[in-house]
């Protein structure tokens, strides 16, 4: 499992996390709070086509890449937790994926 990485100073939310891997294998934690509602996507650079699949937290979209139009991405969410993790199966494990977090509610600690 890749851990996640402070976001770069540009995010437009302070605790944002970003992270890749080139392994069917996707995965993000991300520190959140209870009150917090935290945002996710992964993406994937397959050239053929297929869908994200296993993601473990609410799914909201998932798209299956075509070749020449679009390429795969899932997008969900997930209450805060003291630990809470994002996962999926990419559809390819020859392409490097991509996955994001933003925290949509804060939380006081």
């Amino acid at each position: 499992m890749l851990m996640a990485k402070p976001a770069p100073s540009w995010p437009l939310v302070p605790g944002s996390r970003h992270g890749l891997g080139s392994t069917t294998a996707a995965s993000l934690s991300v520190p959140s709070g209870d009150g917090q509602m935290v945002a996710q996507a992964f993406t994937c650079a397959d050239a053929t086509s297929g869908a994200f699949a296993s993601y473990n937290q609410t799914s909201r979209y998932n798209i299956a890449g075509a070749s020449g139009a679009n390429e795969p991405l899932v997008i969900g969410d997930a209450n805060g937790a003291a630990s809470l993790s994002f996962s999926a199966t990419a559809p390819g494990a020859n392409y490097d994926w991509l996955g994001a977090a933003v925290p949509l509610i804060p939380f006081s600690p």
